[in-house]
């Protein structure tokens, strides 16, 4: 077998890439690859001070055990004097890929020891990164850490179908006096995801839907009833900044446990403001129907009448007034809605990236390298809707567009589509949770 492998206080002995017995076990689906922080002692002129470094751990999440994982030794291998963000992104990628290789598709691949990977196993991990709507330069990050990867197993012989040999070394254009060592990995990139260019991100994963409207109540709570309202009605800024109180109808109760209908039009509530872009507008004049969608809806629209409330001296504010107005009491411009999302975005894709979760830190980073704003909540609605509509007309009366009959119009204020829909969107989530 192999020879040990000692960096710092890490060993990792050449026994270690046999997980015959581990594969074996039918408890298997207990264990995790995880990551932990761990604290190395240094003097620096004589002085104490403490190095934060990322852990790869094997997890037992029917006992919470956990042990540290000696392929830590991988990351202290190359970026031991690295930034920590640096070393733990590292360490997030291999992790993905232990999970996805020797647990999730464990079935599929047969692994019972590291020894036994092949190139043919990263290329599949890849294109199941990019079958999974990973950019290009998400997918090329990973594919940069499992190059390195597969290269410290040939070094340290833990291979049995590739060696050193087989992975070829070439200078560096701008230094070449450095060389790196090219990808052995055939992923199926696509040409028009060019790194160039930022691909348009237009849904997010239904698990992270309602976290990231958790995060708009902790740092935007003027406009997370509004993000609600784009999520599941589909409604455009514009759309949400013309609401005034006497536009909205709750069905079922005073919040709405039924869902609500919203009266939308062009209205100038900012008269003193000159807004030529259009996003304060109407797109089209409609009655659009909202979902209460795992009885989020009742609460977030409590939660925003009792903030508004306090502007109005704990009164309940004019049915004439604007439904979302700023910290001075004015109604909200389509440029602030914006504004606010962003900051929303922001605290979202902070929170992913602090993660324990590999899975939430790969994810923010496919989130920064793509584009998306406000607008994404209609497409999460289209999507949402797509995936339970008969036909396109459906879809084209929930969504709020033209419609091509008239009597569709009436067909889309029915109480029982209305339901069916609601039913429909609250069994999505239950099978994706």
């Amino acid at each position: 077998m192999g020879k040990n492998v000692t960096l710092g206080d890490i060993t990792m002995p050449s026994n270690v890439v046999v997980l015959k017995e581990f594969m074996n076990d039918p408890k298997i689906d207990e264990f995790v690859f995880s990551l932990d922080v761990g604290f190395v002692e240094r003097v620096v002129s004589k002085n104490k001070i403490d190095n934060k470094h990322p852990l790869i751990m094997l997890v037992n999440k029917r006992t919470g055990l956990s042990v540290v994982h000696p392929l830590t030794a991988f990351i202290f291998s190359r970026w031991k004097y690295q930034k920590y963000n640096t070393q733990r992104l590292q360490a997030i990628h291999l992790i993905q890929f232990l999970n996805h290789v020797l647990i999730t598709h464990r079935h599929e691949f047969k692994l019972f020891s590291l020894a036994d990977l092949t190139f043919e196993h990263g290329d599949k991990f890849l294109n199941y990164q990019l079958a999974n709507g990973l950019t290009r330069k998400s997918v090329k990050n990973i594919e940069r850490t499992l190059v390195r990867f597969y290269e410290f197993l040939a070094k340290n012989e833990c291979t049995k179908h590739f060696t050193v040999n087989d992975l070829t070394e070439a200078p560096l254009y701008s230094t070449p006096s450095r060389s790196f060592t090219i990808s052995p990995f055939h992923p199926e990139y696509s040409f028009s995801d060019s790194d160039s260019q930022r691909a348009i991100q237009h849904e997010l994963k239904l698990k992270y839907l309602f976290p990231f409207l958790r995060t708009a109540i902790r740092v935007a709570r003027p406009v997370a009833f509004g993000i609600y309202l784009s999520i599941f009605g589909g409604l455009r800024a514009g759309e949400i900044v013309n609401i005034r109180h006497r536009d909205v109808t709750p069905y079922n109760e005073e919040w709405g446990s039924g869902g609500l209908k919203i009266n939308l039009a062009s209205r100038e509530l900012r008269t003193k403001i000159k807004d030529s872009s259009g996003t304060s507008q109407v797109k089209k004049p409609r009655k659009q129907f909202v979902f209460n969608v795992k009885d989020a809806l009742p609460i977030l629209y409590e939660e925003h009448m009792k903030y508004l409330s306090k502007h109005y001296g704990d009164k309940t504010p004019p049915i004439s007034h604007a439904l979302f107005i700023n910290r001075d009491g004015n109604p909200l411009t389509g440029k602030s809605l914006r504004y606010y999302f962003g900051v929303v975005k922001e605290a979202f894709l902070c929170e992913l990236e602090s993660s324990d979760n590999p899975d939430d830190v790969v994810e923010a980073l496919n989130l920064r390298t793509t584009k998306w704003s406000f607008h994404i909540g209609r497409g999460i609605f289209t999507n949402l809707i797509g995936k339970l509509a008969k036909n396109p007309y459906e879809l084209a009366l929930a969504r709020g567009d033209m419609s091509i009959f008239s009597a569709l119009t009436y067909m889309a204020d029915t109480d029982d589509m209305k339901k069916e829909i609601e039913r429909l969107i609250n069994d999505v989530f239950k099978s994706n949770s």
